[in-house]
């Protein structure tokens, strides 16, 4: 309800068991903005994603793992053209969001492009793993999460996005070092940006980088104070709650 005051810290603290198990999404997620962040953790308030954005997403990585779990040697690179458009192709036709066809079509030759590609240079085309789920501890903080795909021979993971990102950013970096250490001796970690073609590979950063980033989290979550990033307020979602978090109607004043 517009107008309502709640509470933050105890809307947090009730949902959030300390330690927290930090995930890439909600590092980032805070980092955008952490009210919005906090925001959508409570009842009061729940984000609606772009639903069609979101399924064609869903669809591309579950075509992708599909791909691989069907796929077990290699081919001719126009054999492996082949196979995989046919695959997404049938996938496509009960996906329901054919409005983001271009987007579709843009993914679809990127991954193809890039499959054949990798399939040249890597020692061993089958991924060791897909869709691998980890969770570890480091320095006392907990963490969870997927990857893509991981080659154990090459020491190479890969995370796949249906974004148009041509550059590297700092969400990228909380995501890689996260993923980076959930296994030993990775090599690289690289983001495969399926809506524009783009390759990005993550440096290594500092030994401490990361566990710095999630004490900042960490913090806001015990003290239940939550900064507001004014710079994203027009396209945000969680706009009219954040604004009007401190004001009451007249039925709910404490007077």
């Amino acid at each position: 309800m517009i107008g309502r005051k709640i509470n933050l810290q105890d809307a947090i603290l009730a949902q959030v068991d300390m330690p927290y198990a930090f995930s890439q999404s909600s590092l980032n997620g805070f980092y955008s903005c952490p009210a919005k962040w906090a925001l959508s953790r409570t009842n009061e308030y729940r984000s609606s994603p772009d639903t069609s954005h979101l399924r064609l997403g869903i669809m591309v990585h579950n075509t992708i793992d599909k791909h691989f779990k069907m796929f077990s040697g290699s081919a001719d690179p126009e054999v492996l053209r082949r196979m995989i458009q046919n695959l997404f192709d049938s996938e496509w036709r009960t996906s329901g969001v054919y409005e983001l066809e271009s987007k579709y079509k843009k993914c679809v030759k990127s991954f193809i492009d890039f499959e054949i590609f990798r399939q040249a240079h890597w020692k061993e085309y089958k991924p060791t793993q897909t869709e691998y789920r980890f969770k570890y501890e480091l320095d006392g903080f907990k963490y969870s999460g997927i990857v893509d795909l991981w080659g154990e021979e090459d020491s190479i993971m890969i995370d796949w996005k249906t974004s148009k990102d041509t550059k590297l950013n700092v969400s990228h970096l909380r995501q890689a070092e996260i993923y980076r250490r959930s296994k030993p001796n990775v090599k690289t970690v690289i983001f495969v940006c399926l809506g524009s073609g783009s390759i990005l590979t993550a440096p290594a950063m500092p030994p401490t980088w990361l566990t710095e980033q999630t004490q900042v989290f960490a913090d806001a979550i015990k003290s239940g104070v939550f900064e507001r990033k004014r710079q994203w307020c027009r396209s945000c979602e969680e706009v009219w709650a954040c604004e009007f978090n401190d004001v009451y109607l007249w039925g709910d004043h404490p007077w």
